[in-house]
């Protein structure tokens, strides 16, 4: 090997050494920015490890921002029945970055006696685009992602050039860390003292969340005519949400959803495999007005082929469709204040209603 060859290999293992030194240790991830993707993710788990637990069994909720969940609410509703709810829900996550959260929160499958994972629908319906492919979920995992991860956590990429931005990302971290590292060397001192407010404060924040009370009441869709009525007073922003989310059209199904659910959630179930934890699964309230089924002819349903396995509760699909009506939505996905609080009462009364079979 030639003196430039040797200088290069240098070059590159001081690089990985310096980037391990700051990114692979506690060091750098206690300084995110606690609004940033990894910093929210992080601030989570700061306030789930910090929490103050009861004797009761614990109920740990993932989720992304369709999860209008509060334990709080949860909790109440289902006092003296033993068990105690709580959620790491991050806007924005996925199943595949759960699974790296929890295997951090619950090194031992121990911690917790249920697993709470939301899904949109019981069969799998394909979408435009394809999860495996979402490069995000780095962005949400990274800090919680080790070197032992590289092969595993790459090829679960299906396409290689998502698979080479993973790569690099994986090996030298302040490649993701990028944009949140010049924010803080920019404000050094504004960035301790944000972090330290939330540390501080955000657990209380979590607990008293105040949800939007809008609704979309008047919302109606003709789907013979495939026309949508908006609520009164919509803006043209809020009526183009409205038609895109719930005017799409059908793309071709192909099985790339119920491969990476057969994955992740697979992956979470098998953790437990054996234990006393349980991993309920559910359908969220799927929208202030429902897509009828015969839109798309789905081909499989991968999760209730999970409800097979021994460790899973698999509640009715059917449980939340009370909730299904515009007075409970802002908008055609997220449920506002009233929808959450319905929601999280009946979500708690689920879990904790089948708690003798399950705890």
């Amino acid at each position: 090997m030639g003196r430039p060859a040797v200088g290069v290999c240098g070059a590159l293992v001081a690089l990985f050494l310096v980037d391990a030194a700051v990114f692979r240790t506690g060091l750098y991830p206690a300084m995110l920015d606690p609004e940033s993707t990894a910093g929210r993710v992080e601030m989570m788990r700061y306030v789930e490890m910090r929490r103050a637990r009861s004797k009761a069994a614990q109920a740990l909720a993932f989720g992304d921002s369709r999860m209008g969940f509060l334990p709080g609410v949860a909790t109440a509703a289902t006092v003296g029945r033993g068990v105690e709810f709580t959620s790491v829900a991050v806007p924005g996550t996925s199943p595949r970055s759960w699974y790296y959260q929890l295997r951090d929160l619950d090194p031992d499958a121990r911690r917790y006696a249920a697993i709470i994972l939301p899904v949109d629908d019981y069969d799998d319906e394909d979408r435009a685009e394809d999860p495996a492919d979402s490069v995000v979920d780095m962005n949400y995992a990274i800090a919680r992602l080790r070197l032992a991860d590289l092969i595993d956590f790459t090829r679960s990429f299906p396409a290689w050039r998502e698979r080479w931005v993973v790569l690099r990302g994986l090996i030298i971290k302040g490649t993701v860390y990028k944009d949140d590292l010049q924010g803080f060397l920019l404000a050094p001192d504004a960035r301790r003292r944000k972090v330290r407010l939330f540390h501080d404060d955000s657990a209380n924040w979590y607990r008293n969340f105040e949800a939007d009370s809008r609704d979309v009441q008047g919302l109606s869709v003709d789907w013979s005519n495939w026309t949508l009525t908006p609520p009164p007073g919509a803006t043209p922003a809020q009526e183009k949400v409205l038609r895109d989310v719930l005017l799409r059209r059908a793309v071709p199904q192909t099985g790339r959803l119920a491969e990476y659910r057969r994955q992740w959630f697979g992956r979470i179930i098998d953790r437990y495999r054996g234990g006393a934890t349980r991993v309920f699964i559910f359908r969220l309230p799927r929208g202030p007005v429902p897509r009828p089924e015969w839109l798309v002819h789905r081909r499989s349903s991968s999760i209730r082929e999970m409800a097979a396995r021994p460790n899973v509760v698999l509640l009715d699909e059917r449980c939340f469709e009370a909730l299904e009506r515009p007075s409970l939505f802002m908008d055609p996905l997220h449920m506002n204040r009233k929808g959450m609080d319905e929601f999280s009462r009946m979500l708690g009364e689920a879990v904790a209603g089948r708690s003798s079979h399950a705890f």
